[in-house]
């Protein structure tokens, strides 16, 4: 058997005893019910992180990520408008050449 095979086996079998014992820690009712605690905890203590940096934001005058989002969109519509004027100037520039070699040709 080679190497390959014999990493790859214990792989397997190191997979199929971690899924097992995923299995029964989720059955086990306490450990569900911490879990869950830590969890909510968790929930609870990122909430008051994010209140109070919108506090400090607020507190500076700093815009927040909402208001960030909300300018990047803005400035990422202005960008596309932008690049549509220029497309349409660079048109209209082009119509103007091709009619002004037209009027000189024939003149």
């Amino acid at each position: 058997m080679a190497l390959k095979d014999i990493a790859e086996d214990l792989m397997k079998r190191s997979e199929k005893q971690l899924t097992q014992f995923a299995a029964e820690l989720l059955q086990n009712k306490q450990f569900t019910e911490a879990l869950v605690q830590a969890l909510d905890i968790a929930t609870q203590a990122r909430n008051q992180v994010d209140k109070r940096l919108q506090d400090y934001y607020r507190q500076f005058n700093l815009p927040d990520r909402k208001e960030m989002e909300a300018v990047a969109g803005k400035v990422k519509d202005l960008a596309k408008s932008l690049s549509d004027l220029d497309n349409r100037i660079s048109r209209l520039a082009r119509q103007v050449e091709d009619s002004l070699k037209t009027r000189s040709g024939a003149a």
